[in-house]
């Protein structure tokens, strides 16, 4: 199985088989994402669903693997916003908590190991906009102009958020009982 980029690059010359490629390499950090916006795993589901749509429907060609992924992940939190902003018009009450099952499944499929438990739920306590920054940078390996694009801040706001996510994350692990944690 080749890159999900390099599956959708062939997707695009006509391929059609090898969108799953995309799916299985971007589905599962496109659902976490996502779900760390909305709180409710099954819209996640059917916002992820809509952002891979979008791919097939809107057939945009990129350049480079970051490229393709900073417009996946822009698309992703785009439709996660609009998503709850549709939610509150509807509902006069908060969107729906997340039950201890959906984000224990969540986590089980995401993260493999107890050790990236540990972060994901370290990551989870922190504020959105530094659980954000933190993800896009560190897990999604994107650059901070990139990340600047989809959170809509610039390049020093982004290196700001990093920096203070990275302090309030050390603090998190420490209060958990983890202590030594290198420089983030």
């Amino acid at each position: 199985m080749e890159s999900g980029f390099l599956g959708y690059g062939r997707f695009l010359d006509g391929d059609s088989d090898s969108f799953r490629d995309v799916v299985s390499e971007y589905g599962n950090r496109l659902l976490y994402f996502i779900f760390n916006y909305i709180k409710n795993i099954t819209a996640a589901e059917d916002l992820m669903e809509d952002v891979f749509v979008e791919l097939i429907v809107r057939k945009k060609k990129f350049n480079t693997e970051p490229e393709f992924r900073a417009y996946i992940f822009k698309t992703a939190r785009n439709k996660a916003l609009n998503y709850i902003k549709k939610e509150s018009k509807y509902s006069s009450e908060e969107l729906d908590e997340e039950t201890p099952d959906e984000k224990e499944s969540l986590d089980k499929m995401v993260f493999d190991e107890e050790r990236e438990l540990i972060l994901a739920s370290c990551l989870d306590d922190l504020r959105p906009e530094y659980r954000d920054a933190l993800y896009l940078v560190y897990f999604e390996n994107l650059s901070y102009e990139q990340t600047a694009k989809i959170l809509k801040k610039n390049k020093k706001q982004v290196d700001n958020l990093v920096y203070r996510a990275k302090l309030a994350m050390r603090n998190e692990l420490e209060s958990r009982g983890i202590h030594g944690v290198a420089d983030l």
